[in-house]
């Protein structure tokens, strides 16, 4: 049989190979959740390298949408019986250890990485969530929206290097 075209895969998708009550359910939330959390700390600490009032406005409305995306993703959590915390805490050293190997020195190097970090996240648990039930697979779209707010890093760093051969160079 050929392997299914992507107008076909979209006609008919293939029903998820994850059930709702999967353990692995509760993992994919958590480490999501812990993901808010750092992220949500990352912008706030990150916003004071803005050279004005509108980056740190900009950053903090960033921020403030990650804290709703954990608040979800928290509630998510509790309504599956499971104790956030500890549950959350699991993935405290991966992604600790991640933002701590990629600190931003400038703040344009804050935009890069906010914009690239989180669009590279969006994508890989977007197409998870594709293989997810319904119920499982709206938390986590959820989760990954309200990005349209980042637009400001776009203008930010284009207009940046286009003013400066130098960042232009470096980013």
């Amino acid at each position: 049989m050929p392997p299914l075209s992507p107008a076909d895969k979209l006609a008919d998708p293939p029903p998820p190979r994850v059930a709702a009550d999967h353990p692995g359910v509760n993992e994919l939330f958590a480490v999501l959740a812990y993901g808010e959390v750092v992220a949500f700390y990352r912008l706030t600490e990150e916003a004071r390298m803005a050279p004005d009032l509108r980056g740190r406005i900009s950053m903090a409305s960033m921020a403030a949408a990650e804290m709703g995306h954990y608040e979800l993703l928290r509630d998510a959590l509790e309504s599956r019986g499971v104790d956030v915390l500890p549950t959350i805490s699991k993935y405290a050293s991966a992604l600790d250890s991640y933002h701590r190997l990629t600190t931003p020195s400038t703040w344009l190097e804050a935009l890069v990485k906010t914009y690239i970090g989180d669009a590279l996240a969006a994508d890989f648990y977007l197409e998870i969530a594709d293989g997810l039930p319904d119920e499982v697979a709206d938390v986590v779209r959820a989760t990954m929206s309200e990005t349209g707010h980042s637009q400001f890093v776009v203008a930010e760093v284009r207009a940046a290097v286009t003013k400066s051969s130098k960042q232009r160079s470096r980013l």
